[in-house]
């Protein structure tokens, strides 16, 4: 009596030839280099519904008379040079060009729906036949420092972004695929996968220091900015600045590491889809391996220690209606992991 047809007979095939080379330039240079040829062929069948109302046939109508059939060329360029100092010190550069072609449901989604293949941001989303691949240019600068006792290594990264593919506003001309969003869902502000020029920046490091023969501390911090180029935006969804350190205390068969995990708030971000700021939080976690023979390990943790109550930013949103549960309403952030035990077992031959 009802159905819908969301993704008929959707096809993604991809064909990919890749060549790379690494190796001395001189003694103390060394190059990593790659390139990949891809061609991207998607397709989708003749879709249906059995809901008459004149904008779901509008939009039905609209998908069924496009050219579903697309393909994509892509060229991905790498290259990194490593210029060793000293035998503590690698700087490294690297260049890259990089290209994604659009997803099943970024391109496919015909329906103002939430078939987002796990965003799960609250909204409804129309895919766009039409999308081109993302082409983004690349430059990274390294810096590698290490002693036996220490070492650091980061990373600072540029990525200029051609066609960037986010879900945004669906124009006010769109009546029909408002409408419909309106009735399912009641999402009055559906975003529709487009292109954009957008922009992303930031540092990657890692670092260890040896207390002493027992003891070590280990970490990484993580952060992006994301910008948008044609607008004064900020891009969608974008994760906050992290950082994990941990404490181990290093025995010959066995280690125990208490670990820290720092989420910074996140206030950078997209007003044009109306994204809600996040808050900070810290996470404290215990980790244990035992390897009682040199092919099996055993490991054990805990993770968020303390069950703290926090929201990721990437998390998804309740659509869902819970009159029994005055923590959770339709709307919210969907908390983070609570207090979660692991146990497992590693056995190499």
């Amino acid at each position: 009596m009802f159905f819908v047809n969301n993704f008929k007979d959707v096809e993604r095939d991809r064909y990919s030839v890749f060549a790379e080379w690494q190796g001395e330039l001189q003694t103390d240079l060394k190059l990593q280099s790659g390139v990949r040829l891809s061609r991207v062929n998607m397709d989708a069948g003749v879709v249906n519904t059995s809901m008459n109302m004149a904008p779901v046939v509008a939009l039905r109508d609209q998908f069924n008379n496009s050219d579903r059939s697309q393909e994509d060329n892509l060229v991905d360029l790498t290259f990194v040079l490593t210029k060793t100092l000293n035998q503590d010190i690698d700087i490294e550069f690297g260049l890259a060009r990089k290209q994604r072609s659009a997803s099943y449901q970024e391109r496919y989604l015909w329906l103002p729906l939430q078939s987002t293949s796990g965003l799960a941001d609250g909204n409804n989303h129309l895919g766009n036949v039409n999308l081109d691949a993302e082409t983004s240019y690349q430059a990274e600068l390294g810096l590698d420092w290490h002693t036996a006792r220490s070492g650091i290594s980061p990373r600072i990264f540029y990525h200029h972004i051609n066609d960037y593919i986010q879900g945004t506003a669906i124009p006010a001309s769109n009546t029909a695929a408002i409408g419909v969003s309106t009735m399912m869902g009641g999402d009055t502000t559906p975003l529709q996968y487009q292109n954009v020029d957008a922009k992303l920046y930031g540092i990657d490091a890692n670092w260890f220091a040896v207390i002493t023969n027992d003891w070590q501390l280990d970490g990484t911090v993580s952060y992006v900015r994301g910008e948008r180029r044609d607008t004064s935006d900020n891009l969608y969804r974008i994760a906050p600045l992290t950082a994990r350190t941990m404490l181990s205390y290093i025995q010959t068969t066995w280690r125990v590491g208490f670990e820290a995990e720092t989420v910074a708030a996140q206030n950078k971000i997209s007003t044009e889809n109306e994204e809600i700021k996040t808050s900070g939080y810290a996470l404290f976690n215990l980790t244990g391996n035992y390897q009682p023979t040199e092919s099996i390990t055993l490991s054990a943790g805990v993770n968020n220690l303390f069950d703290r109550e926090y929201q990721d930013h990437l998390g998804g949103y309740n659509r869902i209606s819970m009159a029994d549960n005055p923590d959770l309403t339709t709307g919210d952030r969907l908390p983070g992991i609570g207090r979660s035990a692991y146990v497992g077992v590693n056995v190499n031959w």
